[in-house]
């Protein structure tokens, strides 16, 4: 799995699941991104992505964003 998330040099960047099986069978290495962007896992095979804090608002039946800890804050944070 870290191996086809991570990519790595030369990789093939596909969106889908069927993108990837073509470029694999035609002997590409793949490296996958998701709907929620790249992923990238560390040697613990942990990956970090953003949080959002979002406020329900009931009259409108929705989620307003309040705030972000960026994916840049958190690897400063997991990094030392």
């Amino acid at each position: 799995m870290t191996g086809i998330a991570n990519g790595g040099a030369g990789a093939t960047l596909v969106h889908s699941y069927s993108a990837g099986v073509a470029a694999s069978k035609a002997g590409h290495k793949v490296a996958y991104i998701g709907a929620n962007g790249p992923f990238d896992f560390n040697k613990y095979r942990n990956a970090a992505g953003a949080f959002e804090v979002l406020r329900y608002q009931p009259a409108s039946n929705s989620e307003k964003q309040v705030g972000l800890i960026s994916l840049a804050v958190i690897q400063r944070i997991t990094s030392r």
